[in-house]
């Protein structure tokens, strides 16, 4: 063989070895799921936030209403007590 011929043949056998470390890195990335929690907690808490703003007033009726009724229920308990 000459030395170009060794010299094709090395490059040759170091492309095939880069070609199957990617191929191996690429199967390793499809099969890795660590983060996967991660981003199904952001994509909950988005619409979490999302349905927040779209019922902001109803939620804060929902709110008054309970604050109304708790001190409502506080003042009639006062008025039982006996004194």
């Amino acid at each position: 063989m000459s030395k170009f011929e060794d010299m094709t043949l090395a490059m040759a056998l170091r492309a095939q070895d880069a070609v199957g470390r990617a191929q191996q890195r690429l199967r390793r990335f499809r099969e890795d799921e660590s983060g996967m929690e991660i981003i199904a907690v952001v994509i909950i808490l988005v619409i979490v936030v999302l349905l927040a703003v779209a019922f902001r007033a109803k939620i804060a009726e929902f709110f008054a209403s309970l604050w109304e009724t708790i001190t409502q229920g506080g003042q009639d308990v006062q008025q039982q007590i006996p004194g």
